[in-house]
């Protein structure tokens, strides 16, 4: 799979810059930028003056684009650090405070995702790769290896991935509070199922994005 990254310094978002320029992109062409001004995900901003990676990609329209993408970030933070937890929807945890999350936009044709990981540095209520490790990264090199590792998942069965999505997402069997998206009620109860779409809490069964995990760290509850 051929395809070119474009790597940028400073950006608004990288997901506006390829909506921006999708006239010049092709099917798999990727940026990434070291630093973002305005960038946003599924909930909210996701900006930083550290350098940490940004980075959009042009797909194909497919349902599970999504699972491909939490399976790639996930691939790419645990071969730098342990314990690195899926946490649903669409985030990348370890011990109770966020590394990175995911969003996709989608188009009639295509569908552009947006990935942000922590690098080199978070705000205190968020973690790094470099907090974690105490070592510093070279973005670039990180972007090619999630762009490497998200080409590969592309060709991968659903089957391998669901399955790696749910053994490293870890909630099954676990307390949880969630939010309602919808209704904006909370409730809680036990998660007794779980695939790449849905989750089952006490026998009630959401899409994953109808709802918000409320807890932080779900590890004190296993």
């Amino acid at each position: 799979m051929s395809n070119k990254i474009i790597e940028l310094d400073v950006v608004e978002s990288t997901q506006i810059y390829i909506k921006e320029n999708l006239e010049n992109w092709n099917l798999f062409d990727s940026c990434f930028a070291k630093i973002q001004t305005n960038g946003y995900g599924r909930t909210g901003n996701w900006n930083s003056q550290f350098e940490n990676l940004y980075f959009s990609k042009l797909l194909a329209a497919d349902k599970y684009n999504h699972l491909t993408a939490i399976c790639s970030m996930h691939m790419l933070a645990s071969k730098y650090a342990e314990d690195i937890e899926i946490k649903v929807p669409n985030d990348l945890y370890y011990r109770g405070k966020k590394l990175g999350g995911f969003i996709i936009e989608n188009t009639d044709e295509y569908a552009i995702l947006g990935i942000g990981i922590n690098i080199n540095g978070a705000p205190e209520e968020f973690t790094s790769l470099s907090n974690i490790t105490n070592n510093r990264y070279q973005v670039d090199q990180l972007a090619a290896e999630l762009d490497e590792l998200i080409n590969m998942n592309l060709t991968m069965s659903t089957k391998m991935l669901e399955d790696y999505y749910k053994q490293n997402c870890k909630i099954i069997g676990t307390y949880v509070e969630y939010l309602e998206l919808t209704s904006g009620d909370k409730f809680s109860g036990i998660v007794t199922d779980l695939d790449s779409d849905s989750i089952t809490i006490d026998g009630l069964m959401f899409n994953q994005t109808a709802i918000k995990i409320l807890n932080k760290d779900l590890s004190v509850n296993r």
